[in-house]
This record gives structure tokens, C-alpha cells and sequence, in this order.
């Protein structure tokens, strides 16, 4: 990614000319040649009537938000440049990705943020209200992953290694970033996410990556060097998210030749030459597809239960579940003060809530909803924030 482009990663962006015309030679190069799927289940990949890939099946292929794809794609097809509704530079990122292009500089512009659509609104004026609020939305559900992960820190040290799982759009990236405030020194952590993606799962696009990070070379024993020295002097915390795509040979050399040997080091070295602080060493393996089952295959298995003797293999954390009615209506209570406080709305709360969950339950969907609800917006307000 280019300087120019890191500036924008957060931010929410366009669609240029530039930037449509390559989605719409990508999605026409798709159409000339089909995915390859069972003959009876082709209508869940494409609109027989006009050709057009259909947006549902994007959106769970590229494991973003139906709702973000089709603020990109019309069902009709590419919408004017410029009129595609702001979204960040991460979603436009990962469409582009699937679609086999490579997002350019020329391919986006930042949006105006003043000219946001009339539903988007200011976050709560008091800074400390807003922190109260993000703060109780951190505690909504997760907590058989949480209490997992935090056992697992308290038995297995300095080194752990997790994978969290669940089907798209239940809340993967935000559970990781909670885990995070958990982990010792974190504030102060080296940290880096490696986002895989659809079109470059070489596992030397991995090395390349922490490489440049480190400033070392791409030979594995050097970047475990380099980390090594990092964790002299503070908490490391490494994420793969979308590890689905390595799941297989290049999982098993990452975890093999990378991150076995650093945590053997890390946990081998001598009391004389540990750090003053009792910094950690964490990996978390992040899939957005659900398939705990290829990613059991390859490397070095899962662990079901924390093993101190074994911390670089990962433990499998429970699998992401639905919210439900019960959750919601605890949370709301648990949190009701905070919550009321910032409530603007003339109908009950809990009515409102109850709604929410009513529609849908996937996590994603009932967070976004409730953050609306707030005068909030999750991609510009909360997901821009998050650390990994």
C-alpha cells in the first residue's frame, strides 16, 4: 500500500472513474468465466436474466457486509462514479482484492465528511459520554471467548497463540480488539495485522510484510530475530485475519519455520536475560469463514484446552454465536445508566432493542443498529478506531 493510500485507510472514500471502469472490467472478466460450482446452486452466483454477479454472493465470498457491496454495486451494475455512497478504504480494499484488481491511489477519492447522508450524525458532544458508551458496547456478548482467552493469558506465559472463529460478519476483528486491552502492556504493544488476501496467499507476501515492518530481510530466522528483539522491550501482539486462505501449506510453513522458533526462543530464554516487564508474545489466527475444520489440518493442529508446554499451538476459542433476545436485554440492564444518559429517542429503550434482535441476529448487523441508535456509525466511529 502506498503512503498516499495509508493516509486514507481509515477513512471512508469513493469510487473515482478510474476506480469504477476496474470493477467493471473485473466484473466482466467474471462473467466470461464462471466460478467454478455445482450447476444447480450457478443462480447463487450469478443473475441469470442480466449477467450481473450477485451481490449477496459477493459479499459472502469477500466477507464484508451485503449492505457495504451494495453500496458499491447497483443490481443493475456499477453506479456513476461519485455517486457511490462514502465507505472505507478497507471494504473498497477487499472488493478489489476478490475481484483480482489492485486498489490504486487513482481508484478513490477521500470523502467529504461534511457531506455525509442526513442519517449520519455527531457523535455525543461530552468526550467522556462517548467513552462510556464504547466501553459498554465492549462488553455486549463474547464472553465465553473472553473468559477462555483471559484464563489462557493467566496460565500460559509469556507466549499464547488463539484462533477465533465464526461465520461472516460475527464480529471476528471487534472480539480480537477487546481481547487486546486484556493483554499486558498493551498499550504500549508492538503490534501488526497481515490481512490475506484472496489474490495473494504466498507466503512470501507474509514475509515481505513483517519483514518491511522490522527492517530486516524476508529469511524467516531473521524476522524471528527481529521480533525477538522487540519483545525485549515490549508486548508483541501479531494478527492474521481471513487465515483461511493459508490454511494448508503455507499456514504449516508460517507456523513451522516462523512462529514455533520465536516462541521457543521467547520461552527458552534465561531469567538473566528476560525483561523487566512481564511482556507477552501473542498470535491470533482471525477466520471470517468459518473453517476451523481446513485450518485443523494444517500446521500444527488445534489445542482444545490451554497447554503451557504447547503455547504455539493455537487454541481454539468457542465458536462466534448469534446474539440473542436474553443477551441483549441483560446487556441493556447491566448498562442502563450509561445508556439512558445518552439516549435521545421518545420510544423505550428496550422496545427499540427489542426490535434490533427481532430483525436479525448477526452481530455485526445488531451492533451497527445499535451504534445508529446513538447518532453513531460503526465504520467512521468505531471500526476506524481499532488497533488491529
Amino acid at each position: 500500500m502506498s503512503e498516499k493510500s495509508k493516509d486514507k485507510s481509515k477513512k471512508s472514500c469513493v469510487l473515482t472513474a478510474t476506480g469504477r471502469d476496474k470493477l467493471q472490467s473485473a466484473l466482466e472478466d467474471l462473467e466470461k468465466k464462471p466460478k467454478k460450482c455445482d450447476p444447480d446452486d450457478r443462480d447463487n452466483y450469478y443473475r441469470q436474466s442480466n449477467g450481473n454477479y450477485i451481490i449477496s454472493a459477493i459479499a459472502q465470498e469477500v466477507g464484508i457486509d451485503r449492505n457495504v457491496v451494495s453500496k458499491i454495486l447497483c443490481p443493475t451494475g456499477l453506479k456513476p462514479a461519485g455517486q457511490c455512497e462514502p465507505l472505507t478504504f478497507s471494504s473498497l480494499d477487499k472488493l478489489f482484492s476478490f475481484l483480482r484488481r489492485d486498489l490504486g491511489d487513482d481508484d478513490f477519492n477521500v470523502a467529504d465528511t461534511q457531506a455525509k447522508s442526513s442519517r449520519r450524525k455527531q457523535p455525543p458532544t461530552a468526550p467522556n459520554k462517548y467513552e462510556e458508551f464504547t466501553g459498554a458496547l465492549g462488553e455486549l456478548n463474547y464472553f465465553k471467548q473472553k473468559q477462555s482467552f483471559q484464563n489462557t493469558i493467566t496460565q500460559v506465559r509469556p507466549a499464547a497463540t488463539f484462533l477465533i472463529h465464526g461465520k461472516p460478519d460475527f464480529g471476528q476483528r471487534w472480539l480480537v480488539n477487546q481481547m487486546r486491552y486484556k493483554v499486558p502492556y498493551h498499550s504500549e504493544a508492538w503490534q501488526k495485522s497481515i490481512h490475506i488476501k484472496a489474490h495473494r496467499r504466498n507466503i512470501e507476501n507474509i514475509w515481505q510484510s513483517l519483514a518491511g515492518e522490522l527492517g530486516t530481510s524476508t529469511e524467516p530466522q531473521d524476522i524471528v530475530e527481529g521480533l525477538y528483539q522487540h519483545w525485549q522491550k515490549s508486548t508483541v501482539i501479531l494478527a492474521i485475519h481471513d487465515v483461511s486462505y493459508i490454511a494448508g501449506q503455507n499456514l504449516t510453513i508460517f507456523m513451522q519455520q516462523f512462529w514455533q522458533p520465536l516462541v521457543s526462543r521467547v520461552n527458552n530464554t534465561q531469567p538473566s536475560q528476560s525483561p523487566q516487564r512481564p511482556y507477552r508474545l501473542l498470535l491470533f489466527l482471525i477466520d471470517y469463514t468459518n473453517s476451523k475444520s481446513k485450518l485443523e489440518k494444517a500446521s500444527l493442529g488445534l489445542l482444545r484446552n490451554a497447554d503451557s508446554n504447547q503455547p504455539y499451538i493455537p487454541l481454539e476459542l468457542p465458536e462466534l454465536e448469534p446474539f440473542n433476545e436474553v443477551m441483549i436485554n441483560d446487556w441493556v440492564g447491566v448498562n442502563h445508566q450509561v445508556l439512558s444518559g445518552l439516549w435521545k429517542s421518545s420510544e423505550n429503550i428496550e422496545s427499540v432493542m427489542q426490535n434490533i434482535i427481532e430483525g436479525d441476529h448477526t452481530p455485526m448487523f445488531v451492533l451497527k443498529q445499535i451504534c445508529e441508535c446513538f447518532e453513531l456509525e460503526w465504520d467512521t466511529d468505531i471500526a476506524s478506531k481499532l488497533a488491529l
